[in-house]
């Protein structure tokens, strides 16, 4: 059984905590006078570049990550132990691991959203970008860059508000924002969307201008979003994953369709809130949308265990526009993550250690293991950066690093 590190929503098919493979992490600085957001899919690089960059992450510690650049520097703390404070030495390497040199004149600002325990963005702020300079010296977290307006959050006066990146203007949208949960927080189009929590446990949708006016409830049945594939938004950028830490999703938004798991099961609905739609009725464990469906594990009774229920059960496949699902999987099968057209899963039981499994929903019955199975060992997945799943293997109470490829090539331990 692979064992995780982390709060997981399959105790209660109703409970709205963490699950792994939470959030994604798209690591990028911005390197120039105007502020924009760059990820690694808009940046030149060649598909032999992207391959050196992401085996150079995969190969150093999650903690000590900080950044890639446009231009292929990848930025990361000497000091991982002084990184939430001002006394972190900033260095940076090369995509293929080359030319460490220092990092700390870059001027990078934090750009992280609140309750993410992992993962942040990072932007180079020329010093005329007032906004941006007054937010680093206050008590505030910056939510989001996009085209010229800075959205944060003041912790003192509890608002959600809009700036121009020169100071020029600035207004509230959301006041007395202390039980919203930031961590939700979605800008789509010409909307911002979040949720707040209810008393029954679940929670209310809502969305609002930019300018903070037209607040309209979507949604008082909201429990949590559906993991998008990686990120269903930004197709081919670099990823980062981590398994056991991690903030709730973001609204999961797809062409003007909100995705989320309701009171009822599974459920679609338009951005402005109409035409709800319940896909299944079934109990769910983990789920994912990729292309036009959605992954999910089921909440089922174990065998040979009255009365034990877990989200482990057989993996279903729903279309997005509805429909009867189809059944991919038997017995236990606990989905792990889809990518690109494949379904990763793991299979094995709650008293032995697992296998980790990949296959196509075209044909679910031809597996191709990517962490076998090995007696007496388990292992725990750790993180995913481009195409590695980034892992530790135990056995004996001892504990070896290790990384590998989707396909479940290039096995490699790490020193």
């Amino acid at each position: 059984m692979t064992a995780f590190n982390n709060k997981s929503r399959d105790n209660h098919p109703k409970s709205a905590v963490s699950v792994i493979l939470k959030s994604v992490i798209a690591l990028s600085i911005v390197f120039s006078s105007c502020i924009s957001t760059v990820h690694a899919s808009q940046l030149q690089y060649s598909s032999s570049t992207m391959n050196e960059l992401s085996d150079t992450l995969s190969s150093m510690p999650q903690q000590t990550l900080y950044g890639v650049s446009n231009e292929g520097w990848i930025y990361y703390f000497n000091n991982p132990g002084g990184y939430m404070n001002d006394t972190r030495d900033i260095r940076k390497i090369k995509y293929d691991g080359s030319e460490d040199s220092d990092g700390n004149n870059d001027e990078l600002i934090n750009f992280s959203t609140p309750g993410s325990k992992v993962g942040y963005e990072f932007y180079h702020v020329q010093s005329k970008d007032t906004l941006l300079k007054k937010i680093r010296d206050e008590n505030a977290d910056i939510l989001r860059i996009i085209d010229g307006w800075v959205f944060y959050i003041t912790w003192d006066k509890k608002q959600i508000l809009r700036g121009k990146l020169d100071g020029s203007e600035k207004n509230i949208i959301v006041s007395a924002s202390s039980n919203i949960h930031f961590e939700s927080l979605t800008v789509y189009k010409d909307y911002l969307y979040f949720t707040k929590p209810n008393d029954d446990g679940g929670s209310s949708l809502y969305r609002s201008r930019l300018d903070g006016k037209g607040l309209t409830l979507l949604s008082n049945e909201y429990l949590f979003p559906i993991q998008l594939k990686r990120n269903n938004l930004l197709v081919d950028q670099l990823y980062y994953y981590d398994y056991n830490k991690g903030s709730e999703d973001a609204i999961s938004i797809v062409n003007d369709v909100i995705y989320f798991v309701s009171e009822h099961g599974i459920t679609r609905m338009n951005t402005d809130g109409k035409n709800q739609k319940l896909l299944t009725k079934e109990k769910y464990g983990r789920m994912y949308l990729d292309g036009d469906s959605i992954y999910y594990s089921t909440w089922w009774q174990l065998p040979n265990e009255k009365g034990t229920y877990a989200a482990n059960g057989p993996i279903y496949r729903v279309k997005l526009t509805g429909g009867t699902p189809q059944k991919l999987t038997q017995g236990y099968s606990s989905i792990i993550a889809v990518d690109q057209g494949w379904i990763y899963a793991e299979e094995g039981s709650f008293t032995e250690p697992g296998t980790l499994i990949r296959f196509k929903p075209a044909n679910p019955s031809k597996r191709e293991v990517v962490i076998p199975y090995k007696k007496e060992t388990y292992y725990l997945l750790n993180q995913v950066i481009g195409d590695w799943f980034v892992y530790s293997e135990y056995k004996n109470d001892i504990e070896v690093q290790r990384k590998v490829k989707f396909d479940g090539s290039m096995s490699t331990v790490l020193k």
